[in-house]
């Protein structure tokens, strides 16, 4: 493992507030497009921290022009989302937490960084790319009754795809806040993020989704909380802008979803 002096400035105040052990140490590090992670561990502490830093604004560019493209091309307006800063991510993240949904809580948090526990459960994308419909069901149930709850509450979560849920034992964990969406149409937009991803990640069972995915819809009403000739359009965007890409691959599924809409 890592000694940790070399991030002394970073580890500091957690070891200040005894949020982390004085003799932990880095085991592993993992870069993302916008975050840098590193995974701390103590020798006499079987918890495992992972602290999550901010990327440079150098490193950081490709990942936001790649999320600028996307979005504009999937039909969002420029100036329909930002991203968030640590702070407002932790203040947002208490506030939905007091709200009663079901997102991961930071151990603590500086200006500059966000400690979170190791969670050793599966994403939503790799519990749907493992099971079928029978095994997915309740997950797929449970997942969109939580995004859907929130839009009833005016709460949008904002880049909501597989890998930015865990599946807990009591449910879907939502984690990752980076992104803000702003835009007047936003609640549209994420259903309609849910739906592509849902339908994306369920390899083996894809048709049967989209027809579950149809009766939750119509079930819910959604037709009375969303705009569903622009969740369409937004849908459309995500076939249109994947095509050929590895998330690409369900213009027909995605397709029937749209003409049941």
């Amino acid at each position: 493992m890592k000694n940790s002096n070399e991030y002394g400035e970073l580890l500091e105040p957690y070891f200040k507030e005894g949020s982390l052990p004085p003799d932990v140490k880095i085991f592993r590090t993992k870069t993302g497009g916008l975050n840098n992670n590193l995974f701390l561990k103590s020798e006499n502490d079987p918890e495992i921290y992972v602290l999550r830093t901010p990327l440079e604004t150098a490193l950081r560019k490709e990942t936001e022009d790649h999320i600028f493209q996307e979005y504009t091309s999937i039909g969002l307006k420029n100036g329909g989302w930002r991203f968030r800063k640590i702070p407002e991510q932790a203040e947002d993240i208490g506030c939905w937490i007091s709200l009663g949904f079901p997102v991961v809580l930071p151990i603590s948090h500086t200006e500059s960084s966000m400690l979170y526990p190791l969670l050793s459960a599966p994403t939503y994308k790799d519990s749907l790319m493992a099971g079928d419909l029978s095994a997915n069901s309740a997950l797929l149930d449970n997942y969109f009754s939580v995004i859907m709850d929130a839009h009833k509450k005016n709460v949008v979560f904002g880049d909501r795809w597989g890998p930015n849920e865990f599946v807990s034992d009591k449910g879907i964990l939502l984690h990752d806040f980076d992104t803000k969406l702003l835009s007047e149409d936003r609640k549209d937009f994420e259903l309609s993020q849910i739906i592509y991803y849902s339908v994306h990640n369920a390899v083996s069972c894809r048709g049967e989704v989209v027809q579950f995915i149809k009766k939750l819809l119509d079930d819910r009403k959604a037709s009375q909380e969303y705009n569903l000739d622009i969740v369409s359009q937004f849908l459309a965007g995500h076939i249109s802008f994947f095509r050929g890409m590895p998330d690409g691959g369900i213009e027909e599924e995605i397709s029937s979803l749209i003409d049941s809409l």
